[in-house]
């Protein structure tokens, strides 16, 4: 019998050195893996949210995420990204987004800084 190799790795929590006040999760987006930390944040001194790209979004922008200016309704935000990225519209009318992880439909809902926001299409498996 071959004896199994196991790779020698420390332990993921030590890695992350995760605080008790702090919130991770990991995220997947269309090529890579990245982790996501929502805290007090240098975003929120900033005055500024995080948008996340996924899928067809990511076509459009070239980009996984990037930041915009706070505060902001959910339906602005929409219209800057049609200005910014022509043609974006018709693929974030069919998309879910969410605000903090929590899905969101109402345009007038605000968008405050340290916010992180997703915008996720549909997708399809083959």
């Amino acid at each position: 019998m071959r004896p199994v190799l196991r790779p020698k790795k420390p332990m993921l929590n030590s890695l992350l050195q995760i605080k008790p006040d702090t919130c991770c999760y990991l995220t997947l987006s269309s090529h890579k893996h990245t982790l996501s930390n929502i805290t007090n944040s240098t975003q929120k001194m900033a005055g500024n949210f995080k948008i996340l790209y996924f899928a067809a979004t990511t076509i459009y922008t070239g980009k996984d995420s990037e930041s915009l200016s706070a505060p902001m309704k959910l339906g602005e935000m929409y219209e800057l990204l049609e200005q910014k990225y022509p043609g974006i519209k018709g693929v974030i009318q069919g998309s879910m987004c969410t605000v903090n992880l929590d899905y969101v439909e109402d345009h007038e809902l605000v968008i405050e800084a340290g916010d992180e926001v997703a915008i996720i299409p549909p997708v399809s498996a083959g």
